[in-house]
């Protein structure tokens, strides 16, 4: 399941506290079985994924793809609450890896 930061908002009105009540039914699977993408373009994505996994107490595999392209994904080492969500991942776009440097 991918939810959407501020960034991919694709309509106005596109809000991400919407997607919550959605995402909800996929805590009914194992954690083993669940995983969480964010597509990371701004310090916004960030805050969203954040809040998006505390509203649900999210337990499971958390992936992160930072964007760089068109935002500064290089933000996301400094920004991501490490403490709070340790298990979260990195998975680079290796087609574009040279901007993450």
């Amino acid at each position: 399941m991918a939810p959407k930061g501020t960034s991919a908002e694709t309509f106005e009105g596109d809000v991400v506290e919407a997607q919550v009540p959605t995402l909800r039914r996929y805590l009914a699977l194992p954690d083993s079985r669940r995983q969480f993408k964010f597509v990371i373009q701004t310090r916004e994505d960030v805050s969203d994924a954040v809040r998006i996994l505390d509203e649900l107490g999210y337990r499971g595999s958390v992936v992160l793809q930072p964007e760089h392209e068109r935002g500064d994904g290089r933000l996301i080492f400094e920004v991501w609450p490490w403490d709070r969500y340790p298990e979260a991942r990195l998975i680079p776009q290796t087609h574009k890896i040279v901007g993450l440097h």
